[in-house]
């Protein structure tokens, strides 16, 4: 039974980083514990407000992942090119969050069974088709990424990448 709309301090189990600046922004950081929180990020870089104002602006992928990983304890991260690899597998950038849900459920991070999840998105009635395919290559990734990543040649479009964290 739910209590709250909120959670408080620490309280969650589970952050699913659909954008990594937000992601690591203190807001969302305060929910979580280490030992406790587990956190799945989207490694696609949008840029902030800062290049506008800025032309030598950089992304600040290293110190966003150190403010998550000094949240939650470096075990406790997995970096996924989700963006990317959901628009070469559906066409389309918004698949992303359902791939990152899939992900997270094959992990065993969410405490409810595909059918529930597949039934709501077929239940909120928009592009069910896309949604419940991008839920599925989720689950497909979080078993085997490598397989993914070649099947949308994702190795060699950037080979100098940083490589994702092992495993939760």
């Amino acid at each position: 039974q739910i209590q709250s709309s909120r959670l408080g301090a620490g309280g969650a189990s589970l952050i699913i980083g659909c954008d990594f600046v937000t992601t690591a922004s203190e807001k969302t950081l305060e929910l979580g514990l280490k030992g406790k929180t587990r956190v799945v990020v989207n490694l696609h870089e949008q840029m902030t407000g800062g290049f506008t104002r800025n032309k030598n602006f950089q992304f600040p992928r290293h110190d966003l992942k150190k403010n998550i990983e000094s949240r939650v304890g470096e075990d406790s991260v997995r970096y996924i090119s989700a963006t990317e690899i959901a628009t070469q597998l559906m066409g389309n950038s918004i698949a992303s969050n359902m791939f990152m849900l899939g992900f997270s459920y094959q992990e065993g991070l969410l405490p409810i069974g595909h059918e529930a999840i597949n039934k709501a998105i077929a239940l909120n009635g928009a592009s069910v088709k896309m949604n419940q395919e991008a839920f599925m290559w989720g689950r497909r990734a979080s078993v085997d990424m490598k397989a993914v990543e070649r099947l949308v040649k994702l190795d060699e479009k950037h080979p100098d990448r940083d490589a994702p964290a092992e495993s939760l």
